[in-house]
C-alpha cells in the first residue's frame, strides 16, 4: 500500500485552522480501509529555527472520503483516508481575532511513520511518504 494524497486544507470562520488528512490505496489504486496510520505533522515559520513538529497523529483509514473529499489532491482515492488533523494545538493568539485561536504561517508538512494493515491483509507499507506540503500566510490564504 501507499499514500496516494497527503491533502491539506483550511476551516474555520476567518479561514484560520489548517488542516490534514492522508490517502492511502493499494497496488490497484483502490483504498485502504481499516490500516492504522501514524504520521507526524511539522510547519515550519521560516524564521530559521523550524521545522517544529506540533502533532503526532494515529489514525484508523476510514471508508469515507474525508473531511477534504480529496479537494486537495490529483486523483482523490474517495475513501481509505485518515481523520483530518488541525494545528490548533500549536496555533498562536492573534491580537487582530481576541480571544480566537490561529494557526501560524509556514509552511505545513506531514511524514508517515508507521503503518499497520488490516488484521488478516497481506498489504504492507511501501514505506515513502511523498513530498508534500502547504505554504500558508499570515492571511492564511
Amino acid at each position: 500500500m501507499s499514500v496516494a494524497c497527503i491533502d491539506w486544507f483550511l476551516t474555520g470562520g476567518h479561514q484560520d485552522h489548517i488542516h490534514v488528512e492522508i490517502h492511502f490505496e493499494d497496488e490497484a489504486g483502490d483504498p485502504v480501509v481499516g490500516a492504522i496510520v501514524t504520521f507526524e505533522a511539522s510547519y515550519d515559520t521560516h524564521d530559521g529555527t523550524g521545522p517544529y513538529v506540533y502533532q503526532t497523529n494515529t489514525s484508523t483509514t476510514l471508508d469515507d472520503a474525508g473531511k477534504n473529499k480529496g479537494e486537495g489532491c490529483v486523483d482523490p482515492t474517495g475513501s481509505g483516508v485518515t481523520r483530518w488533523f488541525c494545528c490548533t494545538g500549536a496555533g498562536k493568539w492573534n491580537g487582530e481575532i481576541p480571544g480566537k485561536r490561529a494557526c501560524p504561517a509556514g509552511f505545513f508538512s506531514a511524514e508517515v511513520l508507521s503503518v499497520t494493515p488490516t488484521a488478516g491483509s497481506n498489504l504492507v507499507w511501501d514505506g515513502v511518504t511523498p513530498p508534500n506540503g502547504r505554504e500558508f500566510f499570515p492571511s492564511h490564504e
